[in-house]
């Protein structure tokens, strides 16, 4: 394996493991976090954990290295202790890579990485940054912090002491192992000040950022691309963009949707994404006619999609920030997005986009109600396009995201002392 050795160039670590995240959302992430270093100054290697492959895959990519590292096979069920073992021989493979005169971070992305994040900093002292992405209890419980806390003090079942252990395995990989700790939301970053204990010192909020895609087209062209697709001029076009799953909301916007479509008979819904599409399917009958299943979508044919659609719908129940609403305020699309966590963040409590009350009984019954105040009010919603792309420029552009990362990483350059390897116990 051959690894740039030049002399005083940085070495970078981002660690992160195979899930659907990791193949959306902070895949997204960390393809954003590479860009904003220097190749000739900093030599980075992608690990992915508990890959889909057998043993070990590695590969080199415009000056970027990617390895895999699959799970070990074992006969019997999966334990602590295995993972402990595994752990600590990524650990001893990182190790033989690095020189002992390199300067050497760490990017972890994953909370659940202790093991291996422990033995970096005690054997290694290598600076470690974290991006806290999400909270394994947000999912179980929608970013309700309220209910969180009243497990916390007193859990009930086997579900909520789960919770209770995702939560402190949580708090001690941040407290122990990490030098910073990057969030990217505010609401966030108040949970690990009041409810993890979190010294101030470790925490910095960097939003999400990405690179400016957006292209100005001309009525022409817009109907060309509805008639490529074969929509007409008159089709009214939602549009939802994410992983058909859980959590999204998606059940909510089809029955919203369905209910539309008898007061409208020109609305179309396009569902662009892969998942369980059998489930969505179900749901969707008998309108299938006016409901388009995309499944994945190549980043020009997105593109399309939000030059096209009249409005699009961002319905999660729990979001920590969230790229979709993100991507259509860069594209001028006007969003409707339920007021679930960090989407009130992404939206400012509405001013950038329409909320629906998501908190709730109903929810399709609310989400029809702003769905209706759009067909009958259009240019209502037209103001979004502008703003919300303004919104995007100003806080979530890749510039404003890579010089906040260059910074946070100058700030924390030299203050470790330079690597030193000791005898692993």
């Amino acid at each position: 394996m051959y690894f740039k050795t030049a002399r005083g160039m940085k070495q970078l670590f981002i660690i992160s493991k195979e899930s659907r995240a990791a193949r959306f959302g902070i895949g997204t992430y960390i393809r954003q976090l590479i860009e904003c270093f220097d190749l000739s100054l900093w030599c980075i290697h992608v690990v992915e954990l508990n890959a889909s492959v057998e043993g070990y895959v590695y590969k080199e990519e415009d000056g970027v290295f990617y390895s895999k590292i699959s799970l070990p096979v074992y006969v019997n069920e999966w334990d602590l202790e295995k993972e402990r073992l595994y752990y600590r021989g990524v650990f001893y493979w990182l190790a033989s890579l690095i020189p002992d005169d390199r300067e050497v971070f760490c990017h972890f992305n994953f909370a659940r990485d202790y093991e291996l994040a422990r033995l970096l900093k005690e054997k290694l002292n290598v600076t470690i940054f974290f991006t806290l992405h999400y909270m394994e209890w947000s999912f179980d419980l929608l970013g309700n912090s309220e209910k969180l806390l009243s497990i916390l003090s007193n859990p009930t079942d086997r579900e909520e002491e789960k919770i209770v252990n995702q939560f402190k395995n949580e708090r001690r990989f941040m407290a122990d192992c990490c030098d910073s700790i990057i969030t990217i939301s505010k609401h966030t970053l108040k949970l690990l000040q009041t409810l993890y204990g979190i010294p101030d010192f470790k925490l910095v909020h960097i939003p999400l950022g990405l690179k400016d895609k957006y292209i100005k087209r001309s009525e022409a062209e817009l109907k060309r691309i509805r008639k490529k697709y074969l929509f007409t001029e008159k089709d009214r076009l939602i549009l939802y963009v994410g992983r058909l799953s859980d959590g999204k909301g998606l059940c909510e916007l089809i029955q919203a949707f369905r209910l539309l479509s008898e007061k409208d008979e020109n609305v179309r819904l396009i569902i662009a994404g892969n998942g369980d599409f059998n489930r969505y399917l179900v749901v969707s009958a008998p309108y299938w006619g006016r409901i388009t299943f995309t499944g994945f979508l190549t980043e020009e044919q997105l593109g399309e999609m939000y030059a096209i659609a009249d409005i699009g719908v961002v319905p999660s129940l729990h979001e920590e920030l969230g790229y979709v609403p993100i991507e259509m305020m860069m594209h001028r699309l006007p969003v409707i997005c339920s007021n679930a966590t960090g989407l009130l963040e992404v939206t400012a409590n509405g001013e950038f986009g329409q909320l629906v009350n998501w908190t709730v009984e109903h929810q399709s019954v609310k989400l029809l109600e702003v769905l209706v105040e759009w067909l009958l009010y259009p240019k209502l919603y037209q103001r979004f396009r502008g703003i919300g792309r303004l919104r995007f420029l100003k806080e979530y552009s890749f510039d404003r995201f890579q010089e906040k990362i260059k910074l946070l990483y100058l700030s924390l350059i030299h203050i470790s002392e330079p690597t030193r390897r000791t005898p692993i116990s």
